[in-house]
């Protein structure tokens, strides 16, 4: 597959796309396509396409952005999707033809990439139109390919400060290699759309009205459910940390990497990341012995625990009170009362300490109700007659 000839503006960005920077996410593509899930879904359900439609994706990639709305518009529409990088492309079209899906695609610069004759009805992209040198001349060279009434929803990076996964990775990096170069605020970049301002501007000059920005807050598995070393492989392999190494040494980069993973165990708030290695000496399963088990556990420092919460800080002041989420059960403020009382049920026995996993068995037991799978024990020392009850009375 040829590398296109790029607009002079583009140069940098098609060498960087057509080189390292494309085998890094080939190499990574199944994980990434895990990672962008949660964008994905948010960019197609702003987008809705429909069955028919003719739906332009903007910095494909691998394409699975292209390859999930060529599923909706189906064989009576078209999804054609479009990159400076002719090895991802060549990765899509694999994609493509594996899936037999009608999804097409397209090596080129749409900046300067004539696709009037596409009368599009919509035009996507996930974090593909950041990198434009010119981004107002792209994007009106873009508006062409697009109907009358056609529509245009793209996802791009807020800025930096709120994408730690990025962030935290690079400030480690920069311990051992030198820094990245200082971006303008023009320049293009992962973070060059963050300012509403300046997107608004840009799209309004290539002709695009009724703009609208909606701030999206995500949770992104850098993870991707694969374990710790996995999100230290992310940072390393994908994003700004990344660029910051290449042509680096060995040792440079061995000392980065170990930076990372120092970084990523040290999150403010976060007292420990336990590996399935360390998992025994908690009493628990490691996930090749129990498919439900986390690949990881996190607990954080007293006075914290973790929000369940949908959005927003995932860590929290705990407020004061007791049974936080992201603690071990050992510190004494973890402690909790018991209070059982009723039938069967010894009025005045105390007992030292339970677990709470023996709560749910004691119930059942109780009530004649069995519980095979139950993992605690029955508090025997509570009932009456310190033994299973009688029958009910039917």
């Amino acid at each position: 597959m040829n590398i296109p000839v790029p607009h002079a503006s583009n140069v940098d960005q098609a060498t960087y796309w057509n080189g390292p920077g494309a085998l890094h996410w080939i190499d990574r593509q199944e994980m990434q396509d895990g990672l962008l899930a949660p964008v994905t879904e948010c960019l197609l359900k702003a987008a809705a396409a429909a069955p028919g439609d003719r739906v332009i994706d903007v910095g494909c990639g691998c394409g699975a952005t292209t390859l999930e709305v060529a599923r909706v518009t189906g064989a009576t529409g078209r999804a054609l999707g479009v990159d400076i990088s002719a090895p991802m492309v060549a990765r899509a079209t694999e994609r493509a033809a594996a899936e037999h899906s009608p999804a097409q695609f397209l090596v080129a610069d749409a900046t300067i990439e004539d696709l009037s004759g596409e009368c599009a009805d919509l035009m996507i992209s996930r974090f593909g139109v950041m990198f434009f040198a010119d981004p107002a001349l792209s994007f009106s060279n873009m508006r062409k390919a697009l109907k009358p009434t056609g529509r245009l929803v793209f996802a791009c990076w807020r800025e930096p400060r709120l994408n730690p996964w990025a962030m935290l990775p690079l400030k480690a990096v920069t311990q051992h290699a030198p820094p990245l170069p200082k971006l303008g605020p023009e320049d293009p970049g992962p973070f060059s759309f963050a300012d509403e301002t300046r997107v608004r501007r840009i799209l309004s000059s290539a002709g695009f009205v009724d703009v609208a920005l909606e701030p999206v807050d995500l949770e992104l598995d850098t993870a991707v459910g694969q374990g710790f070393e996995n999100a230290v492989a992310s940072a390393f392999e994908i994003g700004p940390a990344s660029r910051a190494l290449e042509g680096q040494p060995d040792d440079v980069r061995a000392a980065a990497i170990a930076e990372i993973r120092t970084a990523l165990k040290q999150l403010e708030a976060v007292d420990s990341v336990l590996e399935p290695a360390e998992f025994e000496k908690l009493g628990l399963p490691r996930p090749a012995d129990n498919p439900e088990m986390a690949q990881l556990i996190l607990t954080t420092h007293p006075g914290f625990e973790f929000d369940d919460a949908a959005v927003g800080e995932p860590i929290a002041d705990a407020g004061g009170h007791k049974g936080c989420h992201g603690h071990r059960p050992e510190p004494a403020y973890m402690h909790a009362t018991f209070v059982a009382w009723g039938a069967g049920i010894r009025a005045g026995t105390r007992v030292k300490q339970i677990e709470n996993i023996d709560v749910a068995p004691t119930i059942a037991h109780l009530l004649h109700v069995p519980l095979p799978a139950a993992e605690g024990r029955v508090v025997r020392e509570i009932l009456v007659g310190n033994s299973a009850p009688s029958a009910p009375a039917r």
